[in-house]
């Protein structure tokens, strides 16, 4: 079974960035001329230090590159005071860091408002930290290129934050701009503004972004059951809604269950989601129960669908 995990930012930096931004600097001062080339020397690098990278250090750094290293070493940190030291080092090494002022604003403990104002810092730093070029002609490869990164989790993190004091039209901006820069979405971002746009009850979008290019053939909860949803808002029980929710059904049988109140919600959502199972189910209507709660009859749509259902398998 395939296994989603949940974009989440914490430690996954200090074990996959600074491996992957060393081995690209390491592909770039080699000059290797094929990708046959490249994995060769990976390979004797992997055989050499027992399977764990350990590439030569860099002939300079330069000052983002140091605090960014820096703040590798402090996502890996359990030590709260301890990590917001070291993002303040980084922060004093270079002020175009974006990660220290992401870490600043998520570990400082100020209030929203001021955590608002270091994360428009940290894309702001973001921004200078990759300069125009990156914005004019990268556009559609940002998460790839592993030093966008932290722009891209400041400017998700601002997005959301923004929604929580009510400036919606702001977030929304971020969420939809991010997923232009980045189409491939590594980050889970469409998921995020899938739900902003059912909670601003706009289900023309939320039908927009179901059938974008990148992401029409997505087989999720998410885009299975609130597909279905959608079709059932503008056609009530009609045979292609009725056969859109047999398929989400078909999916992920649990679903139905968590969204009539069946089953309970629990109360921390799993780490790992895997698809198809009970835990995508209940964090799909934990996220996503109140537009089934919205669009009158579809609750009952629901129930005698997944009834149906049960007993013909019965």
């Amino acid at each position: 079974m395939v296994r989603r995990r949940e974009p989440r930012p914490p430690s996954d930096p200090a074990v996959t960035e600074s491996v992957f931004s060393d081995l690209a600097r390491i592909i770039r001062e080699k000059g290797f001329k094929t990708p046959q080339e490249a994995q060769a020397y990976l390979n004797k690098v992997l055989k050499a230090s027992g399977g764990k990278p350990a590439f030569p250090p860099p002939r300079t750094r330069t000052p983002l590159q140091q605090a960014q290293d820096l703040m590798y070493q402090a996502f890996d940190e359990p030590n709260r005071a301890k990590r917001l030291e070291m993002a303040s080092e980084a922060f004093r090494i270079s002020p175009d860091c974006a990660d220290a002022h992401l870490m600043l604003a998520t570990d400082g403990g100020g209030s929203q408002e001021e955590q608002i104002k270091l994360l428009e810092a940290a894309v702001q730093a973001g921004e200078r930290g990759l300069g125009r070029e990156y914005f004019e002609h990268r556009v559609g490869d940002f998460w790839g290129m592993v030093e966008t990164r932290p722009y891209m989790r400041a400017r998700f993190q601002l997005a959301r934050c923004l929604w929580w004091v009510n400036r919606r039209d702001e977030a929304v901006a971020h969420a939809v701009d991010m997923l232009r820069l980045n189409p491939d979405d590594n980050q889970g971002v469409r998921y995020y503004l899938l739900g902003c746009y059912g909670i601003l009850g706009d289900m023309a979008r939320v039908n927009e972004l179901l059938e974008r290019r990148p992401y029409r053939n997505e087989v999720s909860a998410e885009w299975t059951y609130t597909r279905a949803l959608v079709r059932f808002s503008q056609e009530g029980a009609s045979a292609k809604a009725a056969k859109l929710l047999k398929e989400a059904i078909k999916w992920n049988r649990h679903v139905p269950a968590y969204l009539l109140g069946e089953k309970a919600i629990p109360g921390k959502m799993p780490e790992m989601l895997e698809m198809g199972e009970p835990s995508e189910a209940a964090t799909y209507a934990s996220q996503f129960g109140f537009m089934w709660r919205k669009v009158d009859g579809a609750l009952d749509w629901l129930r005698l669908t997944a009834q149906g259902r049960r007993k013909r398998q019965a």
